[in-house]
């Protein structure tokens, strides 16, 4: 992934080395060529206007299409960058992971940005990256630490901040067919058009994988040490899921349909987005009695007289069984509909004015066959208004004044046709027709103004001062400050230190759940979870542009952490710490090779506790090294790999996970100008983390992480 510093400078060399060449050259792939260098050393997030990712007031990591199409998606891509880990979850859904800040509840501590736009489940809020067809991305930048002043809640630990294709460019159009082992099945298409007074960019992508036979012989074994959940329930302990016995032959069937398109004219802009992601999990579950009815059944062989719904099954209208034999299955579907306008104004030559505006519907529909044998359904809507002007004092200051609000509508519904077996056995208490809703339909409304100021105050000094007043309808207001201090030590060499803070608020989920049949619920009286960081940078862009280098520390202090108790959601009252250093080189040794490696220390502790303060489940070193080697004028090669270290896991009885390699090695033969074979082995050595969690109240068997896989590729352009 070479990164050219200062890009204008490398494309006025690229356009006099052409231009003097004796053949011919193609004008369209020249000026491609040169986009993708100025992309390649951008960042339009960092400040939210655009600038050198070198010497922004941030630590930022850029990639460009060039970077993304050497991997199999976007997550492979974000796993070897500096300070992010990522983790498969419930139903293979990916937690994405900055600097180990525990996200607690989906991917609630980074920001997904498209086009300007926050594109967060509201109701999670999930980040599902698959729902962007890789291809439509010209821009992705990793903007690492506290970036709530400029984007408010949730832009706590970082922010991923994406810019795609808008048909503006050179690009040609592109077709794509994938197929693979464990059922891997693609196509993907991208259409540019350019007119005299617009411009239009469409992609879309479809992809599916059966996902058969993840699970490794003995991979959840350790679950025959764990407490019996059936156990525990009847001598009044915690509604437990899981139990003893086998697992195994873990299948996720996962299907992805996702469509992007944006479209110019003159000062407007539309993007607008559609997907829908299909995750159906199942396993190999041998117990002898299915869950409810086990509950009964061991009741009545103890004795017990305390419950007649333990005592007497036959009183009670339960299923014989909620298995189909032998296997264990549930079913998540996630659509995702959105679109987003765009105004620009330019009032003077040092005066413009931005205006957003958005609206995304997502639903969430859940049938559990697990072992809790709930469905339920999720609706969320979210309509967002910005308007943001900026103004260029002098050549030396710069003004951006902005205005943000977010509303957001929602409910869930808790349904099952065994719902009042399940509450009058759990809390003696029935819940009338078998359902009831889980989040209560309600509204939220969340507004910020932030000011944010850019001053050279040398030739090589610049300094930065931003705040935001953050106001929500149920939480206090407050303000988030941030400033930097950024010095030009040498041409392109700089040192960066930056303080500032972010917030999350707490999501619906947290504030209103309801859950009558366990007794628990959310609580308004909860605040927003706060970080105060600080971050100190060194990099270096050098040899004209053909090395990068970049040292960063940071300690972020971690307040008012929001969890579950037994009843209700509290904030966590210690403070947490989380320090690190993260350590990249990029080079191109030649025009037949380049490389990269990122190294990541980090450290998650709590000061006030035993052990040296330690949070069990962290991970606290990663590394990636990746070769670009041009083996043939037609053939390339590229090789990631990562290294893992160790994992203590809670408890005892949990084992430690051991490190990991993890290994991918793709073939790109390129025929002809326009056409390109690829081929992929992914994994090779079927290595990873096993599972992100072994807590006995969560699902039994958590999906084993994607293993050994070989995918072949074709594409063209036209």
């Amino acid at each position: 992934m070479t990164r050219i510093m200062p890009g204008l400078a490398v494309a006025s060399a690229v356009l006099v080395s052409v231009a003097s060449a004796n053949d011919s050259f193609d004008l369209q792939m020249l000026l491609t060529n040169i986009s993708t260098n100025l992309n390649a050393s951008s960042t339009s997030g960092a400040t939210k206007k655009l600038e050198s990712s070198l010497s922004a007031p941030s630590i930022v990591k850029v990639y460009t299409q060039r970077d993304i199409e050497k991997f199999d998606s976007i997550y492979d891509l974000l796993k070897t960058a500096p300070g992010v880990h990522i983790e498969e979850g419930h139903f293979g859904r990916q937690y994405i992971n900055v600097r180990n800040i525990m996200n607690y509840y989906y991917n609630n501590k980074v920001l997904l940005i498209i086009n300007g736009f926050k594109i967060n489940d509201p109701t999670g809020p999930h980040i599902n990256l698959d729902t962007i067809p890789k291809e439509s991305i010209k821009r992705l930048e990793v903007i690492r630490g506290a970036g709530s002043v400029l984007y408010g809640s949730n832009a706590y630990a970082g922010v991923i901040n994406i810019e795609t294709f808008d048909g503006s460019g050179y690009d040609n159009n592109f077709a794509s067919v994938t197929a693979g082992s464990t059922g891997v099945a693609g196509t993907s298409f991208g259409v540019f058009e350019k007119r005299e007074n617009s411009n239009h960019f469409i992609s879309v992508r479809l992809f599916e994988e059966n996902g058969k036979d993840r699970a490794r012989p003995g991979d959840y074994e350790q679950h025959r040490n764990l407490p019996n959940g059936f156990m525990e329930l009847l001598t009044g302990g915690d509604f437990l899921r899981t139990f003893p016995g086998d697992a195994s032959d873990y299948q996720l069937d996962y299907k992805n349909f996702s469509l992007m398109g944006v479209s110019s004219f003159n000062r407007f802009k539309v993007n607008y987005g559609t997907s829908k992601v299909t995750r159906n999990s199942s396993y190999q579950e041998n117990a002898p009695v299915p869950f409810w009815g086990g509950v009964f059944d061991e009741a009545r062989r103890l004795g017990d007289t305390t419950n007649e719904y333990y005592r007497d099954p036959a009183t009670v209208l339960v299923p014989g069984s909620f298995h189909e034999p032998g296997r264990v299955r549930s079913y998540n579907t996630i659509t995702q509909d959105w679109l987003g306008l765009e105004y620009n104004q330019k009032l003077s030559d040092r005066t413009s004015l931005k205006v957003l505006g958005k609206y995304a519907f997502t639903k969430e529909r859940d049938q559990e066959f697990d072992l809790s044998l709930f469905n339920y359904d999720s609706d969320a809507q979210a309509v967002e208004f910005e308007v943001q002007a900026q103004h260029q004092v002098n050549q030396d200051w710069n003004l951006i004044l902005g205005y943000n609000q977010e509303r957001m509508s929602f409910e869930q519904t808790l349904h099952s046709p065994n719902l009042n077996t399940a509450a009058n056995a759990l809390i003696g208490t029935p819940v009338p027709a078998n359902q009831y809703y889980i989040l209560p339909p309600g509204k939220l409304q969340m507004d910020g103004i932030y000011l944010q100021s850019i001053y050279k105050v040398t030739d090589k000094l610049t300094f930065l001062a931003a705040n935001r007043r953050n106001s929500h309808d149920h939480i206090k207001s407050g303000y988030t400050p941030k400033y930097a201090l950024t010095y030009e030590l040498k041409q392109d060499e700089f040192v960066k230190v930056i303080w500032g803070k972010a917030f999350r608020y707490p999501g619906p989920f947290e504030l209103f759940y309801n859950e009558p049949t366990l007794n628990f619920s959310g609580s308004t009286a909860l605040i927003e979870e706060k970080v105060e960081s600080m971050e100190y940078n060194w990099s270096k862009s050098f040899d004209n542009g053909d090395k990068y280098a970049s040292i960063s520390y940071y300690d972020m202090k971690l307040t008012d952490l929001v969890y579950a108790d037994v009843l209700t959601y509290l904030n966590q009252p210690d403070q947490i710490r989380a320090k690190g250093w993260e350590i990249e080189w990029e080079q191109t040794v030649s025009d037949r090779l380049g490389w990269f490696t990122n190294l990541s220390f980090m450290k998650y502790h709590d000061p006030s506790s035993g052990n040296q303060g330690k949070i069990p489940g962290q991970i606290e070193f990663k590394g990636s090294l990746g070769l670009d080697i041009k083996l043939h004028e037609k053939l390339n090669m590229y090789t990631n790999s990562r290294y893992l270290g160790t994992r203590q896991e809670y408890g005892t009885i949990y084992p430690t996970q051991p490190s990991s390699h993890i290994h991918d090695i793709g073939f790109v033969y390129a025929h002809s100008s326009n056409h390109r074979l690829r081929l992929d082995f992914l994994n090779v050595f079927d290595k990873d983390y096993r599972t992100i969690d072994y807590a006995r109240d969560h699902h039994k068997m958590a999906p084993p992480p994607r293993g050994r896989r070989v995918q072949l590729s074709y594409q063209i352009e036209f």
